[in-house]
């Protein structure tokens, strides 16, 4: 009881003063610092997701061969009261024309589980953000003690680079099955508010299901879709269209779950050829001020 004290005293050094639920508070921030370096309203398209983002879209690739500037805010395991906060924040200083939802996320589950059986550690857990954000000590030194932390300056606009190869051979996965698996918890209201925010910022919002055979099906598909054709949103399942060219013996660093390299290039490309032509993001590498967009770091 005495720790319990304790932690809910110092609950107001690590509660954020604003009004929003964030559901890891250190990779947002980390996250929200880095799309702040760009210049002003130099984005044109926004990412958004768990790792399968990070892993999938290459703001490189869609820059050399379209000329479109991107900023992947894909974080580990991605909420989507995350995806909205940071949505939120972003647009505080950037005017994208498209925002794009990678689909894996909306199967993340809104909060961890814990063992409701001891009522103490329920509580503390529910009532404090320094125990739900466990890793915030580190985020408080640095922040607020030391004064001395700067994020690390972020090359590839949020996209992580994988370079290893292990093939996956499980065979088609995406077999056609009737029936569709439900959001869990409150996932679909936050897709309706991101949905939302888009559509009053004039901001087009696509769904995008990239290739994984471990994170997707045809249930999944079916869901998404549905979804999509009632909201007047677009939604591509890349797992369904042959022509990205994926070749799971060489596209894949972990077996089906994570695309390496040569996998994203293919996907960004593809995606990026949807973006020019169906969405007309403008190719910005004639113009002077970006002449050096992807290497001005």
């Amino acid at each position: 009881m005495g720790l319990a004290i304790i932690l809910v005293s110092l609950n107001v050094l690590f509660t954020d003063k604003k009004e929003k639920t964030i559901y890891d508070k250190i990779s947002v921030d980390k996250t929200l610092a880095a799309i702040k370096k760009e210049r002003d309203e130099s984005i044109e398209v926004l990412f958004f997701g768990d790792s399968v983002c990070y892993s999938s879209f290459s703001p490189k690739v869609l820059w050399e061969e379209y000329g479109i500037t991107s900023f992947i805010l894909g974080t580990s395991a991605q909420r989507l009261c995350d995806t909205y906060t940071m949505l939120n924040e972003t647009l505080n200083t950037q005017k994208p024309a498209v925002v794009v939802l990678e689909a894996t996320c909306l199967y993340r589950k809104p909060k961890t589980e814990i063992d409701d059986t001891d009522i103490v550690l329920k509580y503390i857990n529910d009532k404090t953000s320094i125990v739900q954000n466990h890793s915030d000590w580190k985020y408080f030194i640095d922040r607020r003690a030391s004064g001395m932390a700067k994020p690390k300056e972020d090359y590839n606009r949020g996209f992580v680079e994988r370079n290893t190869i292990n093939p996956y051979n499980g065979g088609d996965y995406m077999v056609y099955e009737e029936g569709m698996e439900a959001f869990p918890g409150t996932n679909e209201e936050y897709l309706g508010k991101l949905c939302e925010l888009c559509k009053e910022k004039g901001i087009a919002f696509v769904l995008v299901s990239s290739p994984s055979p471990s994170n997707w099906n045809y249930k999944r598909h079916n869901k998404v879709s549905q979804w999509a054709e009632e909201n007047g949103v677009k939604y591509y399942d890349f797992n369904l269209d042959s022509g990205v060219g994926i070749d799971w013996s060489v596209d894949t660093k972990d077996g089906g779950d994570h695309l390496n390299i040569t996998g994203s290039k293919k996907v960004s490309s593809y995606l990026g050829a949807i973006l020019a032509d169906e969405y007309k993001v403008e190719n910005l590498s004639e113009k002077e001020e970006y002449q050096s967009w992807f290497y001005n770091k």
